[in-house]
């Protein structure tokens, strides 16, 4: 019988041990920039990794920290193409853009109106909490929140339930300002 070279009769091929093996890279492996970083930097890294953590995120903590949004103000000013080309999914876009909301929310709104006509009808609307963040965005009246539309919306981390009631709400505020501006119906003639 013919023996093929791997199965001589002196047993199975030895397998070297794991302290001698050095398996040959598959593919190019780029080597990591040695990156020294202050105590304040490491500091800020680490808000950002807690902060990812509390939304859920974690996972994407490296490629962000690698890609410089290492502190909490740059990932506050990330944009939805940014979060996109990281490969980050648009469905924990916005849940990275709610979270952001939130982490500037209390501090946005400490100082607005309650009685602002913004604050009211988002108020009304029961979605008061997105006050801060519009208003701090420049939708600070009745007339530019009207313009508002769907991405608008979700850069500012409406919730897809939320986007789609304050359409509703809108909707509704310019059907009662039209009917408003109108003023009631002329009384209809009596004929007899």
């Amino acid at each position: 019988t013919a023996r093929h070279p791997q199965t001589a009769s002196h047993g199975p091929p030895s397998v070297p041990s794991p302290s001698h093996a050095h398996a040959p890279h598959r593919g190019p492996v780029a080597a990591k920039p040695v990156v020294h970083r202050s105590a304040a930097q490491q500091e800020e890294s680490a808000k950002v990794v807690a902060f990812l953590k509390e939304a859920g995120l974690h996972m994407y903590a490296p490629v962000l920290l690698q890609s410089g949004f290492d502190d909490l103000e740059t990932l506050a000013a990330i944009e939805d193409a940014d979060m996109r080309d990281l490969g980050i999914p648009s469905h924990l876009t916005a849940r990275l853009r709610r979270k952001i909301n939130e982490l500037r929310g209390p501090a946005a709104g400490e100082n607005i109106n309650p009685n602002h006509p913004v604050v009211v009808f988002l108020r009304n609307a029961g979605l008061e909490q997105y006050a801060p963040v519009l208003i701090g965005s420049g939708f600070d009246d009745m007339e530019t929140v009207l313009l508002i539309d769907d991405l608008d919306m979700k850069e500012l981390g409406f919730a897809r339930g939320h986007m789609v009631k304050m359409k509703k709400r809108l909707r509704d505020y310019e059907l009662q300002l039209e009917a408003e501006i109108q003023g009631p119906p002329p009384p209809q003639a009596w004929a007899p």
